[in-house]
C-alpha cells in the first residue's frame, strides 16, 4: 500500500471513530433530555407550582456553581499537548480542594439565610451544596476520559446516574418528601455519576501537587468559567425580567418557548462541545488542520441543526397546538425567535472551542460579556415598550448580532481564517433554510384553514425536508456523496468484523 493510500485510509478510520463518538455522545445527551423531560413532568403534576417554585430555587445556586466550576478545570486537561501525572494529580486535587471550599461556602451562607430568611428553602440548598465535591471528584477523569475519546464511557456514566438520581428523587416525591425531591435529584445523580465513573475509569490520583501548575490550570479555565457563568445568567434573567415588566403570563410564554428550543439546543451544543475541543486540539500544531477541521466540523453540524431549527419554525403552530392546546398560541412567535436564534448559534458552535484548542481561550470573552449584558440592558426598554414575550426572543437574536462581527474577527486573527473560509462553511446550510422556512411558512398560510393540525404538521416536515434537500443539493452538492460514502465505509467495517468474528 502507498503512503498516499495509508494515509487516506487512515482519514477514512479517524473519521469513522468520530462518527462513533459523536453517536455515544449523542445518545448520552439525549438520554439525559429523556430523563429531564420524565422528572420534569412527575415534579410538575405531584408537586404543584408553588412546591415546585420552592425545589427549582434551592437547587439553583448549587447547580450554577457546579456549571462554573466544571469549565474552571476539566478543558485544560483536554486541550494540552502532553500531560504527565503530575498533571492529572494537580488537576485532581485541585478540584477537590475549591469544590470543598465552594461547597463549605454555600453551607456557610446557606446557614445564615436560615436565620433571617426562610429556613427551609435554606437547609435545601446547603444539603444540595454535596453535589459540588461529588461532581468535583469525578471532573478530571472525565477530562482523561474525553481526552482519549472513550465517549462510550462517559455516556454510560451519565445515564447511569440520571436515570438512578431520577429514579430516588421520582420515588421521593411520591413518598410525600415534597420540594426536598428536586433538590435531591441532582445530589443523588450526582453520587451515583461518580460512582459509576470510578469503577469505570483505570486512572486512581496519587498524592502529588504542584502550586504553578495548579495556577496555570486557573488561568485557562478562569475565562471559560465566566463565559460559562455570564450566559447562564443571561438564560436566568429571561424569566426574570419578562416577569417584572410584563407580568407572569408571560413569563410563562417565555419559559415554555424557550424550554421547546432550549432542550433540543443544549444537548446538541454541549455535545458538540465536548467532542469537538479534544478533535481539534489534537491539531493544534498545525493551524492549517484546525482550519481544516473547524471548517468541517461547521459544514456538518449547521447542515443538520439548521435543518432541525428552522424546520422547528415552521412547524412550531400546529406543533403547539397539538402539544399544549390552542390557549398557548400566543407562545409560537416566541418559539419561532428562538429557533432562528438556535440556528444561528450553531453556525458559530466551535469559535470558543477553536479558540481554546490553539491555547487563547480568553479571546473571545470581553465581546461575549459585553453582548450579554448590553443585551440584558435594553431588555426592560422592549418590554416597555408592549413587545411583550417575543421580546426575550429578539434579545437572543441581538446578542448574536453584537457577538457575530467579533467572531469573524478574532477567528480571523487567531486562526487564519478569513471571512470568506467562514461564511463558505455556513452559507448552503444558510441557503437551504431559507428556501425551506419561505415554502413553510407559505405552505402554512395557504393550508392551515383547509387540514388539521395533525395532517398540516405531517405536510410541513415533508415539504421542509424536501426543499432544504433539494435546494442543498444545488449549493453544495457534495453532502450526498460524502454521506454515502460514510455509510459504505461503515457498512464494509462492520461486514469485514463480523467476518472476522466468523473465523474465530
Amino acid at each position: 500500500m502507498t503512503t498516499a493510500n495509508s494515509q487516506n485510509a487512515k482519514k477514512r478510520d479517524d473519521g469513522l471513530k468520530s462518527i462513533v463518538s459523536l453517536t455515544w455522545v449523542m445518545i448520552e445527551k439525549f438520554g439525559t433530555v429523556a430523563i429531564s423531560i420524565v422528572t420534569f413532568f412527575v415534579f410538575a403534576k405531584v408537586l404543584g407550582p408553588a412546591e415546585f417554585g420552592i425545589g427549582v430555587f434551592a437547587m439553583s445556586i448549587g447547580q450554577f456553581l457546579v456549571m462554573a466550576f466544571t469549565s474552571l478545570f476539566q478543558d485544560i486537561l483536554v486541550q494540552k499537548k502532553e500531560i504527565d501525572e503530575q498533571d492529572k494529580n494537580t488537576n485532581f486535587w485541585s478540584c477537590v480542594g475549591i469544590g470543598t471550599i465552594g461547597a463549605l461556602l454555600l453551607v456557610i451562607g446557606s446557614v445564615i439565610w436560615a436565620q433571617f430568611g426562610d429556613p427551609r428553602v435554606a437547609w435545601m440548598s446547603a444539603f444540595g451544596a454535596i453535589q459540588i465535591p461529588l461532581t468535583a471528584i469525578s471532573l478530571t477523569h472525565m477530562a482523561l476520559l474525553r481526552r482519549a475519546d472513550q465517549f462510550k464511557v462517559l455516556a454510560g456514566r451519565t445515564l447511569i446516574g440520571r436515570a438512578l438520581g431520577a429514579a430516588v428523587s421520582i420515588g421521593m416525591v411520591y413518598g410525600g418528601y415534597g420540594a426536598w425531591s428536586l433538590v435531591a435529584q441532582p445530589v443523588a445523580m450526582s453520587a451515583f455519576a461518580t460512582a459509576a465513573l470510578w469503577l469505570m475509569s483505570p486512572w486512581r490520583p496519587r498524592w502529588s501537587f504542584s502550586t504553578r501548575l495548579m495556577m496555570d490550570h486557573l488561568r485557562f479555565g478562569a475565562p471559560l468559567a465566566v463565559r460559562g457563568m455570564v450566559y447562564d445568567i443571561f438564560t436566568r434573567s429571561l424569566p426574570i425580567v419578562v416577569g417584572i415588566f410584563a407580568g407572569h403570563a408571560a413569563t410563562g410564554i417565555v419559559t415554555l418557548a424557550w424550554r421547546i428550543v432550549e432542550l433540543p439546543r443544549s444537548a446538541i451544543s454541549s455535545g458538540l462541545i465536548g467532542f469537538s475541543l479534544p478533535h481539534l486540539s489534537r491539531r493544534q500544531d498545525s493551524l492549517e488542520q484546525v482550519q481544516r477541521a473547524y471548517q468541517s466540523l461547521t459544514r456538518a453540524t449547521t447542515l443538520i441543526t439548521t435543518a432541525m431549527f428552522l424546520g422547528e419554525f415552521i412547524i412550531a403552530g400546529p406543533l403547539i397546538r397539538i402539544i399544549f392546546g390552542p390557549e398557548w398560541e400566543s407562545a409560537i412567535p416566541t418559539t419561532q425567535i428562538f429557533a432562528v436564534a438556535a440556528a444561528w448559534s450553531f453556525a458559530q458552535q466551535y469559535a470558543g472551542v477553536g479558540l481554546t484548542a490553539v491555547g487563547r481561550p480568553a479571546a473571545l470573552l470581553a465581546f461575549h460579556v459585553v453582548s450579554v449584558f448590553l443585551s440584558l440592558a435594553l431588555f426592560p426598554a422592549l418590554l416597555l415598550a408592549g413587545m411583550g414575550p417575543i421580546s426575550a426572543g429578539v434579545i437572543q437574536v441581538l446578542r448574536l448580532a453584537l457577538w457575530t462581527p467579533a467572531n469573524f474577527s478574532i477567528l480571523r486573527r487567531v486562526m487564519g481564517l478569513s471571512v470568506a473560509q467562514q461564511l463558505k462553511a455556513i452559507t448552503p446550510a444558510i441557503g437551504a433554510g431559507t428556501a425551506m422556512v419561505v415554502a413553510g411558512v407559505t405552505a402554512e398560510h395557504f393550508l392551515r384553514r383547509q387540514l388539521s393540525d395533525p395532517i398540516l404538521l405531517v405536510v410541513l416536515i415533508g415539504l421542509g425536508a424536501l426543499v432544504y434537500a433539494g435546494v442543498l443539493s444545488v449549493l453544495d452538492r457534495a453532502w450526498i456523496s460524502e454521506l454515502s460514502g460514510l455509510f459504505k465505509r461503515g457498512r464494509a467495517r462492520t461486514g469485514a468484523r463480523d467476518n472476522a468474528k466468523g473465523a474465530l
